[in-house]
């Protein structure tokens, strides 16, 4: 069976499904059931659809990190001529250029430099505090005898598709 032999009616709900966000509705849920006469058809089917998904997220993936390395590109491009700019606006002692195509000034704003955090005042000073479970080490040690009423490690199934 090829992704071409799934069933036009398979692939309709599924695609339906993807538009919903992976939501069921009542008429999807009706659809996707699994009958005994066709079971082994439709696992065939969903199992190709979901491969071929997987390949998409993938691809997805790709063009999100591409878009992303273009995107910081250019906000690092921005910030280097802006820094130019201005370096050279100082030198030639320019405070503003007007066009009628652009307006270019210096602004002024205040910014707090923190030049010793240790010597801050404790009235300016806010802790935070962050905690994570450490999943995999628990886990290990509820599995090597530790009891806790805290957590417990759950056998579960997984579907499997190659």
């Amino acid at each position: 069976m090829t992704l071409f032999d799934i069933e036009m009616s398979y692939r309709k709900a599924i695609e339906e499904l993807i538009e919903n966000g992976g939501a069921m509705t009542e008429e999807l849920e009706l659809q996707m059931q699994f009958d005994e006469k066709a079971f082994s058809k439709k696992m065939c089917g969903y199992g190709l659809a979901i491969k071929e998904i997987n390949g998409e997220v993938d691809l997805l993936d790709d063009a999100i990190a591409e878009l992303t390395k273009k995107k910081k590109a250019r906000e690092q491009t921005v910030t280097t001529m802006k820094g130019r700019m201005l370096q050279a606006m100082l030198a030639f002692d320019q405070e503003k250029i007007k066009t009628p195509f652009i307006s270019i000034w210096i602004g002024k704003s205040k910014k707090l430099k923190v030049l010793h955090e240790h010597l801050i005042p404790a009235a300016y000073l806010t802790e935070v505090i962050t905690q994570k479970v450490e999943g995999a080490k628990l886990k290990e040690a509820i599995e090597n005898g530790l009891e806790t009423d805290a957590a417990v490690v759950e056998e579960t199934f997984n579907l499997q598709i190659r």
